[in-house]
């Protein structure tokens, strides 16, 4: 038999399909660098465990993407510590009818009471989830940010503003991420502007809806649809914007806010997982209420329209010196955590 402290342990998650999420991407790079460290980590489906693959782990954790699955079959059953990883909480959802909050909010219950413990990416949502379910241990795993982006910093420091805004997000096309709405918010303000829009993950329908607006409002020639792009090419376009943009309606964490965070482009974002941890509100950006429609709007027809606003944004951001986590610093951080269990 295996000694326990030799045995792998397993992340339960679904296998990476064409279009991501900022969970699927945690996971990847959380495979990655456990290769690259060689720690005994293997990725298994929820399927594939419930069949009695992976027997050997003393630890199984799963991703919370999985929590209907999870709620009707149960993990109880099955051998082994088990942890429950949540990057989304889709109970706080406001977009979300009461009766769907409830239900969302029923089945993470039944699955929370089966596990050992809990991980989550967001300092903000640590302290909810503590707060929810005090007697499970939650620990805490800040997602990596790749050195391409903090070397494409330099980058921004340009001599002279260019004198067509160029504005980047970084989202899903869904109605949790709403861009629509920032749509229809761009489509009034003043100025010269050009909107990125970076989408690995869509719904059919919204991605229709969106597709439709741009036509309406004829902004097709002002706003550019990109496919999910990999770490460098995602550094390279970020280091090329003057403004990053963010409606988000819930977060844990924000990958792509740390992300252009750390490039030390001007930001304007809902408060919404660590946002407010990771732009300095009047400094290096604008944070506001995910309910505050007219001032993100104000706050971004500012930006759009003064250049000189996002270059003391910029310069503040690089003077501040905030070093993200790096990727193997988010393993080592999850593999302490889970130590009593392995």
């Amino acid at each position: 038999m295996i000694p326990r402290h030799q045995r792998p342990f397993v992340l339960v998650c679904q296998e990476m399909a064409a279009e991501v999420s900022g969970g699927h991407i945690f996971n990847q790079r959380m495979i990655l660098e456990a290769e690259r460290s060689g720690v005994p980590l293997r990725a298994l489906t929820p399927n594939q465990v419930l069949k009695g693959e992976g027997a050997e782990a003393s630890v199984f954790l799963w991703d919370s993407l999985d929590i209907p699955l999870l709620a009707a079959s149960g993990v109880t059953s099955l051998q082994g510590s088990h942890g429950l990883f949540i990057h989304f909480l889709p109970f706080e959802n406001p977009l979300f009818e009461a009766a769907e909050r409830l239900r969302w909010r029923a089945q993470f219950d039944r699955v929370v009471a089966q596990v050992d413990f809990i991980i989550t990416t967001g300092v903000n949502a640590r302290q909810r989830i503590q707060g929810l379910w005090p007697q499970k241990p939650c620990g805490l795993v800040i997602p990596g940010v790749s050195g391409g982006f903090i070397a494409a910093r330099s980058s921004l420091q340009r001599s002279s503003p260019r004198g067509v805004a160029q504005i980047a997000t970084v989202a899903g096309l869904v109605p949790g991420k709403r861009l629509l709405p920032l749509l229809e918010m761009l489509a009034g303000c003043p100025g010269d502007w050009h909107w990125h829009v970076v989408s690995g993950l869509s719904a059919p329908a919204y991605r229709n809806d969106f597709i439709a607006a741009l036509k309406q409002f004829n902004l097709s020639q002002r706003v550019t649809l990109h496919d999910a792009l990999g770490q460098a090419a995602m550094a390279r376009l970020l280091a090329d914007m003057d403004l990053f943009a963010y409606f988000s309606a819930e977060e844990v964490y924000g990958m792509a806010l740390a992300e252009a965070a750390a490039v030390g482009l001007p930001i304007v974002t809902t408060n919404v997982g660590d946002a407010s941890l990771l732009v300095e509100h009047g400094k290096t950006g604008w944070v506001f209420q995910v309910d505050d429609a007219e001032g993100y709007l104000q706050g971004l027809k500012g930006l759009i329209l003064d250049a000189g606003r996002r270059a003391s944004f910029r310069v503040a951001a690089s003077s501040l010196g905030v070093r993200p986590a790096s990727w193997s610093e988010s393993l080592t951080s999850m593999l302490e955590f889970m130590e009593p269990w392995r």
